[in-house]
């Protein structure tokens, strides 16, 4: 048979709480950005345009970013930044006019 406990069922509100706020601010946030690249390309950017540019700029920090890395490192980062780099051109291509 199982105790439970009073203070391991308020742990479990209490993170339940947490990751509930935490998604909302990460909302706002990628809403914030999603704003902000809206005027600089002066084009109207989705919350998903907006994940897509932030997964290019992190792909491409990632390839940049080491000076001394393997070679198979930078094959597999290039890789990496070409894929990111043709999924945010798709999710541009079908935004509608």
């Amino acid at each position: 048979m199982k105790k439970v406990s009073a203070t391991g069922m308020s742990l479990a509100s209490e993170k339940k709480f947490f990751s509930f706020s935490t998604v909302l601010s990460l909302t706002s946030l990628v809403g914030f950005l999603a704003r902000v690249y809206s005027d600089i390309l002066e084009r109207p950017v989705s919350p998903r345009q907006t994940l897509h540019l932030l997964h290019v700029q992190v792909a491409a920090l990632m390839l940049l970013l080491p000076v001394c890395a393997p070679l198979t490192y930078y094959a597999l980062a290039t890789l990496w930044c070409g894929l990111a780099l043709r999924g945010c051109v798709e999710s541009f291509r079908r935004q509608k006019p």
